[in-house]
């Protein structure tokens, strides 16, 4: 097992580990519940990408994709884990109406990346995931080298990683624990917030 892959397997035990139900959808959707209370949709990982969807990210980046990003991308086309609180973009093949799972989309990575580059013309870096928590959305930038960076949107700060796997097992290691305490969404939302401002160094 190489490097990406095991990086890969821990994302994939945190989001699978404890009592959870995974079950398949007509259209391949993943979806994950937790055993005490099956009406909420803990995670949406969506169908993996094709390689054809590989290349038109490709094209998209204007760059070869890093093996650490395209491994997750295999794994899943975009992602909504621990109920929207982190979001990975994925391409979206056919827009549905969203009232039922099947219907369910990946946040548009191309459109993600067509409005971040009108607003930052001069960046090197795209936009692959968000994590929405109280009153910030904080991005998730990668780069040509793979480094994938997250951003504070009120201080600019950041906090960089090698890989997008690395930022990503970062991130969700924060929210498994505050979901893992059951306390209200708001409660939860209010903490990963600070938790991310710490990890990044907006607050000490």
């Amino acid at each position: 097992m190489n490097m990406n892959d095991r990086d890969l397997s821990v994302v994939d035990s945190h989001l699978t580990h404890g009592h959870v139900i995974c079950q398949l959808s007509n259209s391949g959707h993943k979806v994950i519940r937790p055993r005490y209370d099956e009406s909420v949709l803990l995670h949406v990982l969506f169908p993996p990408c094709t390689n054809s969807d590989l290349v038109a990210i490709e094209e998209t980046f204007g760059f070869s994709l890093h093996p650490s990003y395209s491994t997750f991308m295999r794994y899943a086309n975009g992602a909504s884990l621990f109920e929207s609180s982190v979001v990975v973009f994925g391409v979206v093949h056919q827009f549905g109406r969203g009232e039922s799972i099947d219907e369910l989309n990946p946040v548009s990575l191309l459109e993600k990346v067509d409005l971040f580059r009108a607003l930052h013309p001069a960046s090197h870096r795209v936009p692959v995931g968000s994590v929405p928590a109280y009153q910030k959305t904080f991005q998730l930038l990668l780069d040509v080298s793979g480094t994938t960076s997250i951003i504070d949107p009120v201080s600019g700060q950041e906090r960089s990683f090698s890989t997008f796997l690395k930022a990503l097992e970062a991130v969700i290691c924060i929210d498994d624990v505050l979901y893992q305490s059951r306390k209200p969404m708001l409660a939860r939302s209010r903490e990963l917030e600070t938790e991310l401002e710490q990890l990044i160094g907006t607050k000490n």
